[in-house]
């Protein structure tokens, strides 16, 4: 039987696996930025769209997208990659869905950290019900993250750390989780700033003429503004 990673079952194996994916999160979304450009959630590409109007009142105003369905699907099948190499646990499973849930939330974030157009929020069509500086979503997954967090720090195997003196596991694992995250948060953003005028550049070139090449557009290197992006 294949034991069960010490990063699954120590409240501070969250700091290297939030550190490592806070990385992941910045590449996705300047690479969303890429191939979205200045219309959030898929709007100029080509893919099935459905939302009947009930379906947007639980996505907060989005609708279901093929772009989506895939890219989510895609970024779920990778982030279990561990049970391959540790075996399928408990343990493992909310340690990977926990920080999945923080991974998703600096991800999209990013996104507009990264985005040349600075859309407003009455443009930001896709996220309808907001708390704060934050649309409601952002609060829904770390809200489920620190519940998966909790759990994980009840579960036997769980351990607790001489870090946080006697307190409960349970906490110690939540207290794990919120402070790798926020780390996270701080490091991604520091990278993405880093990175902001390569993803800014490339991003808002125009499409070459038809039967032009992108090769030849890039050679003679021609670039708008941000502020001229979708118009």
């Amino acid at each position: 039987m294949t034991s069960i990673p010490t990063l699954a079952i120590d409240p501070l194996g969250y700091v290297p696996i939030m550190a490592w994916l806070s990385v992941g999160a910045v590449t996705l979304a300047a690479l969303e930025v890429q191939i979205e450009g200045a219309s959030g959630w898929a709007a100029a590409l080509p893919t099935w769209r459905y939302g009947p109007p009930w379906l947007r009142a639980i996505l907060n105003g989005k609708v279901l997208t093929g772009y989506h369905v895939f890219l989510w699907a895609t970024l779920i099948v990778f982030f279990h990659l561990p049970v391959i190499i540790a075996g399928w646990s408990i343990a493992l499973e909310t340690t990977m869905l926990s920080c999945f849930m923080t991974f998703a939330v600096l991800w999209d974030a990013l996104w507009f950290v990264l985005n040349p157009s600075r859309p407003s929020r009455t443009e930001i069509w896709w996220f309808q019900r907001w708390i704060g500086p934050f649309p409601t979503d952002y609060y829904g997954s770390i809200g489920l993250g620190a519940l998966l967090a909790l759990g994980r720090g009840a579960l036997p195997e769980a351990v607790g750390s001489p870090v946080f003196g006697s307190m409960a596991v349970p906490l110690q694992h939540l207290l794990g989780w919120a402070v790798a995250s926020l780390l996270a948060a701080a490091f991604s953003v520091i990278i993405a700033l880093a990175i902001r005028p390569a993803v800014a550049r490339h991003s808002v070139a125009p499409p070459p003429a038809r039967g032009g090449s992108p090769a030849n557009d890039a050679n003679e290197g021609s670039c708008r503004s941000g502020g001229d992006e979708g118009t």
